[in-house]
């Protein structure tokens, strides 16, 4: 579903083709991607997400949680943030976090799709950079799936944990570059 709505914007935009990036969730529909629509990415640059199926309804703690926040409103949520973020917390952020939706943002938590790909990461040509803190919690695993696939790229960032690895544009932006670059240079050679 979200791979859709993806997908839609693209028709909206009359774009027929482009790389996709997403981090955490949007990591996730990333992997959606590359199942479901993939002869409408040049790319996709995947980060801090697992291709693991998901039971969705199997008991999530965390959602629960993000739910109760949000439903409290955007200082409770915002304060969660801001402690989670710590010291990479910036306040300009303020003024986007307080502008949504949390009615929308509570309905994204509550759709749990399952989707699961590791059967299908032999299959997939589509050229991927996959990249994670190596603090992450799931990053052996990551590593270990991302082995089977033909056309990617894994970049471990050393010391840091998913928000770090989120925030840290600095070390991400290089290897996204020289990716985008790989990429771009096989499409014109075609």
């Amino acid at each position: 579903m979200r791979a859709s709505d993806v997908v839609a914007v693209l028709d909206d935009l009359g774009i027929c083709k482009a790389h996709f990036l997403g981090y955490s969730m949007g990591g996730w529909i990333g992997w959606g991607i590359a199942k479901y629509v993939p002869e409408r990415f040049h790319s996709l640059i995947i980060g801090g997400a697992g291709p693991d199926e998901r039971d969705p309804n199997e008991p999530d703690p965390t959602r629960e949680q993000w739910i109760a926040l949000l439903g409290q409103g955007a200082e409770a949520w915002g304060g969660f943030l801001r402690e989670w973020f710590g010291p990479l917390w910036r306040p300009e952020w303020w003024d986007q976090l307080a502008a949504n939706d949390s009615q929308a943002l509570i309905a994204s938590l509550l759709c749990r799709e399952r989707v699961g790909l590791v059967e299908a990461l032999p299959t997939m040509t589509i050229p991927c950079l996959v990249f994670a803190g190596e603090a992450e919690p799931s990053f052996s695993q990551l590593r270990e799936r991302v082995e089977h696939m033909p056309n990617v790229t894994f970049v471990g960032l050393p010391g840091l944990n998913h928000i770090e690895a989120c925030c840290r544009s600095d070390l991400v932006l290089p290897h996204v570059r020289r990716f985008l670059a790989e990429v771009s240079q096989g499409l014109t050679s075609k």
